[in-house]
């Protein structure tokens, strides 16, 4: 995502700035991936506007429009100017109940200036919205412009990869700037660092599925988003997992997401024990759905996702699982109580022990010890993010 307007490039955008400086509503238009948002994004952040992003597809109805008019007409609390982006205006349909309408009456109510986008602005509902608004079309970038892009975050990002692979990918992506990243990001994560791996089906690959996941925000995309994965669900929750720290930044963000990780992991252990295999259809839910929508907005960044060490993380599950059956186990012994019991108030248990060093030496091994400590403080700190 461009900081600078700058840095939008191969567009025309000095016609953007000129109609907006003259207090006129802009709609940009052209074929996705050409920077139509971006500019956006990048106005806002040259003139230091507070950016308010409208996406149509989800604001459909005149009356849900409407409710936003307060919006485009107050600065913030610290007296800030705002930019409009009404995003995505192909996404109302016929069916909308005045959705145009609800529209050409935000744009007309806005105090500060306004920018709309879409693919295609001339079927006949968009007659009148056109006719308020200044049209700049966004063309499919040329290969030029992508490979400069692309040799741009290469190498901001240290990605080490060859010309001519990025000259393929500009290739590839029909000036699609948004096509030549995700690619970019394949290339970054395959291991050959050639364009083979963009050979295969790009819906079969994890890293494809988790741009869906944190940079999606449509419902059905994000549940289908590891539906044609040859994973097995706790690698998947381990990617999920592993990434979500490097794509989201709010606390709240990632407390939704770990939640939704949670369950999946839940899930799964029920679904081995009881062989109740129908409910892996929620796994792809928790982990697609829940975890895209645990975010505010998207993040209009460049994400490098990593690969988790899945057999150290199942090592350390597994070891931590045991030294806790087995404090489980000696407990039971030594208070002739039962394993579920002991189970059932193991935070009390390791309570005790913490506030009594002596009677833990007494009973318990150094690593046991150590993962009650770290067992109490996880507790902690996850009592700090509920609060």
């Amino acid at each position: 995502m461009p900081k600078s307007i700058n840095e939008v490039l191969g567009q025309p955008v000095e016609k953007v700035i000129s109609a907006l400086k003259q207090k006129k509503p802009v709609l940009i238009y052209g074929p996705p991936g050409t920077g139509k948002t971006s500019t956006a994004y990048a106005i806002a952040n040259d003139w230091n506007l507070d950016l308010i992003e409208i996406n149509a597809s989800d604001e459909r109805s005149k009356n849900e429009l409407e409710k936003l008019i307060p919006a485009v007409k107050q600065m913030t609390v610290f007296g800030k100017k705002r930019l409009i982006l009404i995003d995505e205006i192909d996404g109302l349909s016929s069916e909308d109940r005045g959705g145009v309408s609800g529209i050409i009456s935000l744009i007309r109510e806005s105090k500060f200036p306004v920018i709309l986008t879409a693919n295609d602005p001339w079927v006949a509902k968009f007659k009148d919205l056109r006719k308020l608004c200044v049209l700049v079309e966004y063309k499919p970038l040329t290969k030029r412009t992508i490979l400069q892009r692309l040799k741009q975050i290469a190498i901001f990002e240290k990605i080490d990869v060859d010309e001519e692979i990025l000259k393929d990918i500009g290739q590839r992506s029909k000036g699609d700037l948004r096509a030549a990243l995700n690619d970019l990001q394949s290339i970054a994560f395959a291991s050959d660092k050639s364009t083979e791996v963009l050979s295969r089906n790009l819906e079969t690959q994890i890293f494809e599925a988790l741009v869906r996941v944190f940079k999606g925000e449509k419902f059905f995309e994000l549940l289908m988003a590891f539906e044609n994965l040859d994973m097995t669900p706790e690698e998947i929750m381990y990617w999920v997992e592993h990434n979500l720290f490097r794509e989201y930044e709010k606390l709240d963000e990632i407390k939704r997401a770990l939640e939704c990780v949670s369950n999946v992991n839940y899930l799964i252990q029920f679904i081995k024990r009881s062989q109740y295999w129908r409910l892996l259809v929620y796994i792809n839910f928790f982990l697609g759905v829940g975890v895209g929508l645990a975010k505010e907005q998207k993040y209009h960044k460049f994400t490098s996702y990593k690969q988790p060490d899945v057999f150290l993380l199942k090592w350390q599950s597994n070891k931590r699982f045991a030294i806790r059956n087995a404090i489980i186990e000696k407990l039971s012994e030594r208070l002739h109580v039962s394993k579920l019991q002991i189970k059932a108030l193991f935070d009390a248990y390791a309570n005790i022990f913490n506030k009594n060093p002596s009677l833990a030496e007494e009973l318990l091994s150094d690593d046991e010890i150590k993962y009650l400590k770290e067992f109490l403080k996880k507790k902690e700190n996850s009592l700090k993010i509920k609060t």
